[in-house]
C-alpha cells in the first residue's frame, strides 16, 4: 500500500480487491524504528469497510511500547502481523 494514492486509499483497497488479489500488506511505520512514517491503525482500520480480503501488518516500529500496539492489531484491522524485533537505542 506505501504505493497506493494517500488521499483515496478507501477506493485504491476496492480496487486491489477487484484485480484479484488474496490480501493486502501495509506498512506500518512510526518513523523512530525506520526513519519514514507511514499508515497507522486508525487509518487501516477506515480502510477496512472497502475490501474483504485479509489486511497483514508488516510493524517497522519501535517495540517499547508495544503493549499499547498489540490491541490494535488484534481490533480486526489486521488478520497478520509481522513484527520486527530489536529495540531502538
Amino acid at each position: 500500500m506505501l504505493g497506493a494514492d494517500y488521499a483515496r486509499l478507501g477506493h485504491e483497497v476496492a480496487e486491489l480487491e477487484a484485480a484479484g488479489v488474496d490480501r493486502i500488506q501495509w506498512d506500518i511505520m512510526d518513523g523512530r524504528f525506520v526513519p519514514n512514517l507511514s499508515f497507522g491503525a486508525d487509518v487501516v482500520a477506515a480502510c477496512r469497510p472497502h475490501a474483504s480480503v485479509p489486511f497483514e501488518a508488516h510493524l517497522m516500529v519501535d517495540t517499547s511500547p508495544i503493549r499499547r500496539r498489540r490491541p490494535e492489531c488484534r481490533s480486526g484491522w489486521a488478520v497478520d502481523a509481522q513484527l520486527h524485533d530489536r529495540r531502538v537505542p
